[in-house]
């Protein structure tokens, strides 16, 4: 019961942080293309948006690590290993 708990919680916070990454990648993206059009306060979209995309990113792989980590050794090995036999 509570191995199914932690997965519920790492779907979610893992898709959280993915939309979160996701935003800030837009954000570049939509101030990128302002800025070629001439609006020069678009620069900061670009700078926000870098630094928002940079920061989820790490955090996401951080709670993917601790995910792994919190998972039984004989989960890790097999989700870790590259022997396809068994499967």
């Amino acid at each position: 019961m509570a191995a199914n708990r932690l997965v519920s919680w790492y779907d979610v916070r893992s898709q959280a942080v993915f939309f979160r990454v996701q935003a800030g990648l837009m954000l570049a993206w939509w101030g990128r293309l302002r800025y070629r059009r001439g609006d020069l306060r678009a620069s900061f979209m670009v700078k926000v948006g870098l630094e928002n995309f940079t920061w989820w990113t790490l955090v996401n792989i951080l709670v993917g690590l601790w995910y792994s980590m919190a998972q039984p050794p004989e989960v890790r090995k097999l989700a870790l290993s590259w022997d396809t036999r068994d499967s």
